[in-house]
């Protein structure tokens, strides 16, 4: 697939990304608190409260999902062609170009040297 190179849509991509990034880092709090609480629980209160903790822990991971379900990474639209670049996102292999319009998201190292 041949990719269209423009900065303006490059720049677009980062200045929404980093929104994003800055609007859903609060979530790391409850999430990671959260489980922070339910495993010094395990370890401070009687084994018979466990199935308790295990329906605590799983609330506050409905309620983490709920949170991120607005703050959902398909709420990032191509600056060029408004849709959802990718259909899937994985952290390990990041999309560089939009499924869609075939817009460079980011720019690349042999970018950046021409």
């Amino acid at each position: 697939m041949r990719a269209t190179y423009d900065i303006e849509v490059i720049r677009e991509w980062q200045r929404r990304l980093a929104k994003y990034n800055s609007d859903s880092a609060w979530l790391r709090f409850p999430m990671y608190g959260g489980t922070l609480v339910v495993v010094l629980a395990g370890v401070l209160l009687p084994a018979s409260m466990i199935p308790y903790l295990f329906g605590v822990f799983c609330a506050n991971l409905f309620f983490i999902g709920f949170l991120l379900s607005k703050y959902s990474r398909g709420s990032l639209k191509c600056p060029h062609c408004a849709k959802t670049p990718y259909f899937y996102f994985n952290t390990r292999a990041p999309q560089d170009v939009c499924k869609h319009c075939g817009y460079w998201l980011v720019e690349t190292n042999a970018q950046k040297a021409s």
